[in-house]
């Protein structure tokens, strides 16, 4: 079975959020930059980002890569703001 709209395939993005004074890892694009397997266990379940998602954070001066997930490790809440808009931001209407 396969999940789709107008704006694409269904996408799952995860965001991890503690109080760990840690600084967050914004949208890895390879578990080896992540502290544990629960976090590892997170980045494999999220989707690797669509085109103009990786586009729209490059704009912002986040580095990106083909590999790059929709997942945010120890998320402030600079990050948890941008993860949302950027999520949640409809393909279609570019």
């Amino acid at each position: 079975m396969s999940l789709s709209s107008t704006d694409g395939e269904v996408l799952l993005y995860n965001v991890h959020i503690s109080s760990s004074s840690q600084r967050p890892i914004e949208y890895p694009d390879d578990e080896s930059k992540l502290p544990d397997d629960h976090s590892k266990l997170l980045f494999s379940m999220s989707s690797h980002l669509p085109d103009y998602v990786r586009n729209e954070l490059s704009k912002e001066g986040v580095p990106v890569t083909f590999n790059t997930k929709g997942f945010v490790f120890n998320a402030d809440m600079i990050s948890v703001i941008r993860f949302l808009d950027i999520g949640t931001r409809p393909s279609n209407l570019r």
